[in-house]
């Protein structure tokens, strides 16, 4: 049987790496950005929108209700997988 804490982990986890997967990729797409087209900033675009749903997930995360609805989804998800 999965806890709350536990699912409200794995939640956060989810989140984190998210975030680490963008700087990477982000990060490559800037040095190909920068050494195969300097003179067009289109790694700028994608980074600006990608963080922007960084920025959205993060705080539906930390700042609303849809934390805990998270955290019951993924409880549910846990258990049944468990079983």
């Amino acid at each position: 049987m999965t806890t709350h804490a536990e699912a409200e982990s794995r939640v956060k986890l989810v989140f984190w790496i998210h975030l680490a997967v963008y700087l990477v990729a982000i990060a490559g797409m800037v040095f190909l950005n920068y050494t195969q087209s300097p003179d067009k900033k289109w790694a700028l675009w994608v980074a600006l929108g990608w963080g922007a749903g960084i920025v959205l997930h993060g705080a539906l995360l930390y700042f609303s209700q849809t934390r805990e609805k998270a955290i019951a989804r993924t409880l549910a998800r846990m258990n049944r997988r468990s079983k």
